[in-house]
């Protein structure tokens, strides 16, 4: 779906409007939360020392990107003239980092829940299996979404809005309902034979794992666009005068 003039404005404008809310401390505090899971993650692979590359690999990724955005942030605060050039790559690195942070805090689930799936409770691994096909088809959902997310004129707006509130609790939800049914069915299968809480961390890590992929990707689909896409003309102008 081609994206309208309209919603790339829409999306530059909701993107400038968050940009005085952002403090760099929240960069620093997402490498902080993405390297107490990652250290999750590194445990329930084994905690060999050949697998802790694997895991840290993604925060030295997010570093230089988190240092840049910090930088640029402070560099917008303190500047009088806060210029197109200077803005739009703020956004676009933070936006970026967004993506990047959720993507990996979700692999770093997903790594977690199969991990203690087979490791600790040494569940069947036809549910393993069938937890990557639904992380996959989460995939599939938030691409064929992501287009759909964005209103396309003015009249879409209320629109665009009632149909995230429809669809969203269902694509939720049926994510819920499976993650649930798999724990229920590998509890029932192993008859108490593994501890009721590896049940419960791989629930909830597979459940995390699946929304933080969707919305991810959904950013994923925002960065594109706003990559592509210049400021309009008017809105770096009303951006910087609510700013002032």
């Amino acid at each position: 779906m081609v994206p309208t003039p309209y919603s790339v404005s829409a999306l530059w404008e909701a993107s400038l409007r968050d940009l005085p809310g952002r403090r760099p401390s929240f960069f620093t505090g997402s490498l902080f939360v993405l390297a107490f899971i990652g250290l999750l993650a590194w445990w329930a692979a084994g905690s060999a020392m050949e697998d802790i590359w694997r895991v840290a690999l993604p925060l030295v990724i997010l570093l230089p990107a988190a240092v840049a955005s910090v930088v640029l942030l402070r560099a917008r605060i303190g500047s009088r003239k806060r210029g197109a050039a200077l803005t739009r790559l703020t956004v676009l690195l933070q936006v970026a980092f967004s993506a990047l942070f959720l993507l990996v805090l979700s692999g770093y689930a997903f790594r977690i829940a199969l991990d203690v799936g087979v490791r600790f409770a040494q569940w069947p691994r036809a549910l393993m299996l069938g937890l990557m096909g639904l992380y996959g088809a989460t995939a599939l959902a938030a691409l064929l979404w992501a287009p759909r997310s964005l209103p396309r004129s003015p009249e879409h707006d209320e629109l665009a809005a009632k149909r995230g509130g429809k669809w969203l609790p269902w694509v939720m939800g049926c994510q819920g309902f499976l993650i649930s049914t798999g724990v229920f069915v590998g509890v029932w299968f192993l008859h108490d034979e593994s501890p009721w809480e590896y049940a419960l961390v791989i629930g909830i890590a597979a459940l995390a794992s699946t929304l933080l992929l969707f919305f991810g990707i959904l950013i994923v689909h925002r960065f594109a666009l706003l990559a592509l896409c210049p400021i309009p003309p008017g809105l770096l102008h009303k951006s910087n005068s609510q700013v002032e």
